[in-house]
Formats: structure tokens, sequence, C-alpha cells
């Protein structure tokens, strides 16, 4: 049975295609497809419309973005009425004896490239194109609805490479925003008028790459182009992708932020153990140099500073700011001999005194005298001087954890703002759409 099926429309396609081929196309001996189709009279009214296929790729090298898309317009060309009905007579053997209520309710025929190549065409560009190629070389990729009165749907199957000028200082919370525009090369805005139409225009949902997801927000808007004594209308719409940034969370700033939270467990050390503070130190430093050397290759190759390299120094000098710390703790000055403050003796290494006061005979040496009331000690004049150690782990164990939360919370919420809030220079026209 699907064998009988599948043989019978293959039949008809093969029919189909013959008639195609050899119907007479052209019932207007007249018609030229170099003329527009109200040639000398009232500017033509095209409507236009990109819808998105897919999206193939996104390079920050480049700069550029890759769309598999369909370009699509319609139009009235009003000539070919008569054509129409030579259509509609050669393929349905149409005549008033055998109108049936079938054939006579067509409306339009679905042909292809053929004769879309005798027709007259918007001769369509892209601006920011840095290439367009057909999308299958193989197949026919081109689809022209002709109806009655002389309407022409046309669409073409086309891979579109476009410039897309990229900002990439906020990586990799960044967002960019990539415009297509659309406009005619020869017909200026007197001869032809172009309109956005939403009905042609489009894309598919979950538009995705390695990289980059298309955002559901898309802005159209029409920009015109003074070029010599005219000016030229172009129909734009502009597209938003986002980077996915979950792998960069898990990978740098988690890791980063460990191991500058590894460099302060220093301060709960004893600064007497040496080796210990020191290997820990060296250590989290050297793991620090590894992750940025290592997550390197991830970043884009492009000489713009992005804040993800600024983030990642500052953790360093964190890191290597505990190493300091712990060489400024872990000096001890040598403290001078206690002194006393009795103005008659001075100390003498055999634990003697030796009286100041000048004597005829040899000097005499007397056990250093003890004031007969212990509070004496307690005279400033009597107190000897010492050295008092400061121990900077009690402050180092608050002002690094509070001054790194403190940058990590501005870091992280001014990047997110900006990030999300660049501005766009738009026009006053532009308008918002949702096309997935």
């Amino acid at each position: 049975m699907w064998l009988l099926f599948f043989c019978f429309h293959t039949v008809i396609a093969i029919i189909t295609d013959d008639y195609y081929s050899t119907l007479p196309i052209f019932a207007d001996p007249d018609y030229n497809k170099q003329v527009r189709p109200n040639e000398g009279f009232s500017p033509d009214k095209i409507n236009i419309g990109i819808f998105v296929n897919r999206l193939r790729s996104i390079s920050e090298m480049d700069m550029t973005m890759v769309l598999d898309v369909f370009l699509q317009s319609q139009w009235n060309d009003h000539r070919l009425v008569k054509t129409w009905n030579s259509i509609y007579e050669a393929i349905y053997k149409f005549n008033k004896e055998n109108c049936t209520e079938v054939f006579c309710n067509v409306t339009h025929f679905t042909l292809g490239e053929e004769f879309a190549a005798q027709i007259w065409k918007p001769d369509f560009y892209v601006s920011d194109a840095v290439s367009i190629e057909i999308a299958d070389k193989v197949n026919d990729n081109t689809c022209v609805r002709f109806w009655r009165n002389g309407t022409i749907f046309y669409s073409n199957r086309v891979i579109l490479k476009l410039s897309c000028i990229m900002n990439l200082l906020y990586f990799p919370f960044d967002t960019h925003t990539c415009r297509a525009c659309t406009g005619s090369y020869k017909y200026h805005d007197g001869l032809l008028q172009l309109k956005w139409d939403k009905s042609l225009a489009g894309m598919y949902k979950g538009q995705v790459t390695a990289n980059f997801e298309i955002m559901k927000k898309v802005v159209q808007y029409p920009i015109t182009k003074p070029y010599m004594t005219d000016n030229f209308t172009e129909q734009c719409f502009n597209v938003f992708i986002e980077r996915k940034s979950n792998i960069f969370i898990v990978t740098l700033y988690l890791p980063s932020v460990s191991l500058v939270i590894l460099s302060w467990v220093n301060f709960w050390i004893d600064p007497k153990a040496i080796p210990a503070r020191a290997g820990l130190s060296i250590t989290a430093i050297l793991a620090q140099i590894t992750l940025i050397v290592g997550m390197a290759s991830r970043f884009p190759s492009v000489s713009d500073l992005k804040v993800a390299d600024l983030y990642v120094t500052v953790n360093f000098i964190y890191t290597f700011a505990s190493l300091i710390e712990f060489a400024i703790v872990s000096y001890h000055p040598r403290a001078p001999p206690l002194i006393s403050h009795n103005p008659s003796y001075t100390p003498v290494p055999n634990g003697k005194a030796v009286s100041k006061k000048p004597s005829v005979g040899e000097v005499k040496t007397v056990p250093s005298p003890l004031p007969a009331d212990p509070r004496i000690w307690c005279h400033p004049e009597n107190t000897p001087h010492k050295i008092r150690h400061y121990n900077g782990d009690d402050i180092s164990r608050i002002i690094f954890p509070g001054t790194f939360l403190v940058w990590n919370v501005v870091f992280f919420t001014l990047n997110f703002y900006l990030a999300r809030n660049e501005k766009l220079n738009l026009p006053p026209t532009a308008r918002e759409d949702n096309f997935s």
C-alpha cells in the first residue's frame, strides 16, 4: 500500500516538474524583468523580513555571527496576471466546460528558481554581511508563491555571515548586539518603499551555540542613508546574544576565591611555625598562577581588557599579600638590654653593678641594691624599657576577609548591572519584538 502511494506521488511530481519546465510562462510578450512593475508611475511597495532558521556559530576572534536564514519578500506585479492564467490552463487544462470545485478554487502556485529567474525581483543586499552563500548547492532552496492577482512571495535560504562588533569588557557576563540591515542597492526611496513585515520574520526557539545563546528580545527599526542626491532606507533588526557564564563561575571564580580563602589559614597558624606558613603561602600563590595560565586559553584571544582579568589579578594580590603579612609578623628585632633607671648603677655581665660616682681609689663593685618596697618598681622612672611585639594576625583576620567580601560584592554587582544595561544607540522608531 505504501509502495503504491509512494509511486503515485513520484509520478505526479515528475509530471508536475515536466509541466513547469515546458509550460508557456509569459503570456505577456512585453514583459521585461529588468523593469520594475510600476516603472514611470508610483514607487513599488515591498514587504521584507528575515527568518532565522539556525544560529550556526559566533566567533569572538573575527567578531562575526553565522546564521542560516530565509531572506523573504513579497510584492505585487500586475503584469503577471495573464501569466497566472496561462500557467493555470497549462497545468490543469482549465476551461469553462470542465471547471470543477477543486480546479476553480486554486488560488496560488508554488514554484521554484526557474520561474524566479524569469521575473523581476528586488535587488536586496545586506549591508552588515561579510559574506552570503547558498545554503544548499545541490537542491533548489528557493520558494516562489504566485497568486492570481500577481502577488509574489519570494523566499531564499542562504548562509549569512554578519559582522558583529563585540565589547568583551564584561567577559564572561557579556551580552552583544548583532545587526542585520536589508535594503535595495539601486532603487532609492522614490522608486522602492521597503516595509518590515513581521509575518515574514522570526526565528525558531532554542538558538544556541557552544558558548552563546540568542535572547528572546529582538529590536527592529529602519535607518535612512543618504547617497549622492537620494535617500536609501534599510530595514534593520538587532539580535541580542548572551554568553553562557555558568561554566566560568565553576572553573574560574570559585577556584580563585577558594585559593584566596586558603591563604588566610596562615593567620591562625603560630608565627613560629615558619615552614608551615611559608609552604602554605607559596602553594596558594603557585596555584593562583596555574589557574590564571590555564584559564587564559579559554579566554577570547583579543587585546581588549576584560573584567575577568582584573578579578583574577586582584585575587592574586590578596594571595601574595598573605605571604607579605607572614613575613612582617615573623620579623622580631633583637631587644636591647634592660637598663635600670637608677642613675647610680649600671649593669655588668657578672650580675654586679658598678657605681657611677667618681672615687679616688679602685672602682668598688657592690651588689645591685633592691628596693625595700616593691612598689618602687611600679614608678615609671624605675621601670625598665620593654619592647612590645605587635601581633598582626589578629588584625589580618578581620581586614583580609572584610575587604575581600566588599570587593566581591562591588565587582559582581557592577559587572551584572553594567553588562545587562549597556546603552544601545537606537533610533526613536525602534520597536521591540519577540520572535522566539
